[in-house]
């Protein structure tokens, strides 16, 4: 009766490690490592449940400078400024600050419990650190990822859905923009706010 308990709790664990292990892909884009955009949107939705009155942020940051080289660049180059990229974000957010894929050449960052000055001012930070150019010396090139910032201040009980299309919103006014290229909306100032990134 050992014997046998010992070998079921011992294959119960074999099988759960791999369903773990295939939950937590599923999750995580597979180039960068940082969790994909299914369950970057699912994060958010749960955070706003959670607190439906708590402060949150949500932002896109594209690097308009990958789009020309998305065809051009060969995979190990991509996977290199990207992986570059994802150590950035890392670096510049907090512990429990959520990273995901928005798609090719863009992330987006989930920042709970975060009021907007304090989302202004990581966003501009984040800004900071990507307008470093990037030198691909196996390629002999250097980038300039070019990025623009869009982000939105959760409030008053808006949709997840609204709260990602404030943010897409305002990531199209910062590619307009060649003087500040990262802008948040919030409910309280309805127009744009434009931060001075220099």
């Amino acid at each position: 009766g050992v014997v046998a308990g010992a070998a079921l709790a011992i294959v119960s664990e074999q099988i759960r490690i791999p369903l773990e292990t295939f939950r937590q892909r599923t999750r995580l884009d597979s180039v960068t490592g940082v969790y994909n955009l299914r369950y970057f949107r699912q994060a958010v939705e749960e955070e706003i449940a959670k607190d439906a009155d708590g402060e949150l942020s949500v932002g896109i940051i594209e690097l308009s400078g990958m789009k020309d080289l998305m065809e051009s660049l060969p995979p190990s180059g991509l996977q290199y400024i990207l992986n570059k990229v994802t150590g950035v974000l890392r670096k510049e957010l907090r512990g429990n600050d959520i990273v995901g894929r928005w798609n090719a050449y863009s992330f987006s960052v989930l920042l709970p419990a975060t009021p907007s000055t304090a989302a202004k001012r990581t966003y501009d930070r984040i800004f900071q650190a990507l307008s470093q150019e990037v030198t691909l010396s196996a390629f002999d090139v250097t980038i300039n990822l070019d990025p623009h910032i869009g982000g939105a201040v959760y409030s008053n009980a808006i949709t997840a859905q609204d709260l990602f299309s404030k943010a897409e919103s305002s990531l199209e006014q910062a590619c307009l923009s060649s003087q500040s290229p990262v802008f948040l909306w919030e409910l309280n100032t309805p127009f744009w706010v434009e931060r001075d990134s220099k």
